[in-house]
């Protein structure tokens, strides 16, 4: 909240996240249900989630809409980036949605948060099948909201040190991309970033 100056806003413009309502889309938020800790009045998408340790110490608002709790199980992240979201906004009203396996159900619980009046809409969760070069159904559901001024906020990538480390050397636009791709005189699709040449086939 101090490091990203959000409290200064508050004071300043004297906002609050009052009228606001952020959909939140992450592993699992319920953990302790399963510890008998906690209610859910309802079902979902209309369930409201009440007396979870987060919300008797204050570190979340009394109640929270649940739109799917998701398969559950996980490490909690939707409860750190509600508490997150709370910190920064304390009057904004708070939605939860789970991450199911696949990218069709993910894509449904977006629309159900959007659906549900969401203004603001954040996840962390990324499906490594999902298509590089085209939209799949999660960016269709995401492009949908953004059309009807939802704003869509995604943290997926936080492997830590799980990923490439390389020197990126920009592709030539008049050259192919790939010494091997000899297919096309600019880059087409297969290589638009020039890693440096391994023994892979282009396809």
């Amino acid at each position: 909240d101090i490091s990203i100056k959000a409290n200064q806003v508050r004071q300043n413009l004297s906002l609050s996240g009052l009228g606001v309502k952020v959909g939140v889309l992450s592993d699992s938020c319920n953990n302790t249900l399963y510890q008998g800790v906690g209610t859910t009045v309802g079902t979902v998408p209309n369930a409201t989630l009440s007396g979870i340790q987060s919300q008797v110490t204050g570190d979340l608002p009394p109640t929270i809409q649940v739109i799917d709790f998701g398969p559950g199980g996980g490490g909690d992240e939707g409860t750190a980036l509600m508490e997150e979201i709370h910190d920064i906004a304390p009057n904004a009203t708070l939605a939860f949605a789970g991450a199911p396996a696949s990218q069709d159900l993910f894509a449904l619980n977006i629309t159900a948060l959007q659906t549900a009046g969401c203004n603001i809409i954040v996840d962390d969760i990324g499906y490594p099948d999902e298509p590089w070069f085209q939209d799949g159904p999660i960016a269709q559901a995401i492009t949908a909201g953004v059309a009807k001024n939802i704003t869509h906020f995604t943290a997926f990538g936080n492997d830590g040190d799980h990923g490439v480390l390389a020197t990126y050397q920009a592709s030539s636009p008049t050259a192919a991309t790939d010494p091997r791709d000899t297919s096309s005189a600019a880059p087409s699709g297969k290589f638009f970033h020039n890693w440096g040449i391994n023994t892979a086939t282009p396809s």
